[in-house]
């Protein structure tokens, strides 16, 4: 039986898995639930961002006053976050993030069984944290159909 979004002991996380792809939010709740077995304090930090969120995102460390670290390489519409097929996790101990003590392996090993791939894997620039679901569309052919108005009533990009 499906799991559904009360299975996520997290509300942020819910609230977040709300905001996915509807083709997608399943999946996610699946492997979720799933993660929150083996990490209970797990928390999903960003899933779903709109295009101008990403390029403000991908600004930061760029300007000539910003001391700040770069924090991804994705421009707007270049990031299966744009699209509602990404989420980023981490564990939260006392209202904190905790990168410690997380095998992001472990994570990866569970969301491989519902198809999503690992941000780890990547060679350049690799994201632990995070995890998608590309249904077998590359970046550019969701941004295309995302400027092509191939979007559905609440503006995701539509996946046939």
């Amino acid at each position: 039986m499906p799991n559904s979004l009360q299975d996520i002991s997290d509300t942020v996380s819910r609230d977040r898995i709300e905001n996915l792809h509807p083709d997608a939010m399943q999946v996610f709740i699946d492997a979720f639930v799933e993660m929150q077995a083996l990490y209970p304090d797990l928390r999903i930090t960003d899933a779903y961002r709109t295009i101008q969120e990403q390029n403000d995102l991908y600004n930061i460390g760029r300007g000539e006053d910003d001391d700040r670290s770069v924090v991804t390489n994705a421009r707007g519409g270049s990031s299966y976050h744009n699209y509602g097929l990404a989420i980023d996790v981490v564990r939260v101990t006392d209202g904190q993030a905790n990168y410690e003590g997380t095998s992001y392996e472990d994570l990866a090993d569970i969301c491989e069984k519902y198809g999503l791939e690992w941000g780890g894997n990547w060679d350049s620039f690799p994201d632990q944290p995070h995890f998608q679901i590309t249904y077998g569309f590359s970046i550019d052919e969701l941004y295309q159909k995302y400027q092509n108005g191939e979007v559905d009533e609440n503006g995701y990009v539509i996946l046939e």
